[in-house]
């Protein structure tokens, strides 16, 4: 029987949707006789013992650390449940002490370990890439999986941080939204729809009211933005957060000053207009 995981519902080890970056149909996990065999049939790989595997089967055993996307830490309390644990040692040593390695992968693709081999640490396993650039951003590792270690909760400087003031949100409102997974925010879309509509058939007070309701969510866009976009797990990270708002906070600087320019220009022009004709 084969242990299928990833974030199909169906899925023996199903894994969050918020973890987008692991696949719908991620990996498999299989006896082989007394060998438990890993099988990645993912996108982004799987990091097992800080060395990235991507569509290969492997070895693994109890001990191992095993992250979906090098993001979703497999649990072996959870692979328990449904495969039982030879008496084996586990991929990093075996039991005279020694560092177990890889062997290249075969033709069929399938990676067996050589559990005499010694290894030095950070040494490239044999037919498997580095994941040190994973390692190297560690600091910046999914916020979602950090969060697991911390009961889910931001820190009290990441909450004060979230709730402040989004300058892209209110100035782009809608756009800003759908780009942030703030789907809310299309009520203001609607809003600008029907204002154009109203004004076009001279229905002017219904025009004012939608005008004040769509200025009114982008105020609250403003405010609330930035914690329901978290909430929506738009992010990969705090950091990733920062970076985005950042991001947005500067294009909206720009825009108002390029508009702001431009008006000073039509003014001036308009002024000159009229200065000739009279």
């Amino acid at each position: 029987m084969n242990i299928t995981i990833g974030r199909n519902p169906k899925s023996t080890i199903s894994v969050s949707d918020s973890y987008d970056t692991v696949s719908y149909d991620h990996a498999e996990i299989y006896m082989d006789g007394v060998n438990i065999m890993f099988i990645d049939h993912s996108s982004n790989g799987t990091v097992i013992n800080d060395q990235k595997i991507q569509n290969l089967t492997v070895s693994i055993y109890r001990g191992d650390v095993i992250k979906l996307a090098g993001r979703y830490l497999l649990s072996w309390d959870v692979i328990e449940q449904y495969v039982g644990i030879p008496g084996r040692p586990t991929v990093t040593r075996n039991s005279h002490g020694e560092i177990a390695s890889p062997v290249s992968p075969d033709r069929n693709g399938r990676v067996t370990w050589n559990k005499n081999e010694v290894v030095t640490p950070g040494q490239r396993l044999a037919g498997i890439p580095s994941y040190n650039d994973y390692e190297r951003r560690e600091p910046e590792r999914n916020a979602w999986a950090s969060r697991e270690e911390n009961d889910g909760r931001l820190s009290p400087s990441e909450e004060k941080d979230i709730d402040a003031w989004n300058w892209g949100a209110f100035f782009f409102g809608w756009i800003w939204g759908v780009f942030n997974k703030v789907y809310l925010s299309l009520v203001q879309l609607v809003c600008n729809v029907v204002i154009f509509f109203a004004n076009a058939n001279g229905l002017l007070a219904i025009g004012a009211v939608f005008q004040l309701a769509s200025l009114g969510v982008a105020i609250w866009m403003g405010v609330k933005g930035s914690r329901l976009a978290w909430n929506q797990h738009a992010y990969d990270s705090f950091e990733h957060f920062k970076r985005v708002r950042h991001g947005w906070n500067i294009a909206a600087l720009i825009t108002f000053c390029v508009l702001i320019l431009v008006s000073i220009l039509s003014l001036l022009l308009f002024m000159d207009v009229i200065s000739r004709l009279v």
